[in-house]
């Protein structure tokens, strides 16, 4: 029943087979990474958060600046939850972000801001923090 069958066919068969199992594999264990790189692949913005955090004309006070920096401390924290970071990463991560943002270290939204942080990094990553641990957040 099988006898025209040739080494190069079948091997050519075991690669295509091999190939759609790992993509299977790969598929059911790795799709949120996958989804979180296709997204950030795929995400088009002229100009970057830090350009526009930095732009002379851009208003440090306003409420996009403050939306600005919670919607990227819920994308880090959504990432590092993701990741299953621990929590001393994700804290010096933070300071990373904050440090951008250093002109509202001074500002008198700071509190909201912290009160911010605190619930979000509560409420997306189970990680608490207390006061002193929050207001390191905005020092190197």
């Amino acid at each position: 029943m099988f006898r025209n069958i040739s080494w190069a066919t079948y091997s050519v068969f075991i690669t295509i087979t091999a190939g759609i199992y790992y993509l299977i594999v790969i598929n059911v264990f790795y799709k949120e990474k996958i989804a979180g790189v296709v997204n950030r692949l795929f995400h088009f913005n002229s100009r970057s958060d830090f350009e526009i955090a930095n732009d002379e004309n851009f208003d440090k006070d306003s409420p996009a600046t403050i939306a600005l920096l919670h919607n990227e401390i819920a994308d880090h924290l959504e990432r590092a939850k993701i990741r299953n970071s621990v929590k001393e990463e994700v804290v010096f991560s933070m300071r990373l972000i904050l440090q951008k943002y250093d002109f509202l270290k001074e500002s008198p939204v700071k509190d909201t801001i912290n009160n911010y942080i605190k619930n979000a990094f509560e409420n997306i990553c189970s990680i608490h923090l207390d006061a002193e641990e929050i207001e390191g957040l905005w020092f190197r």
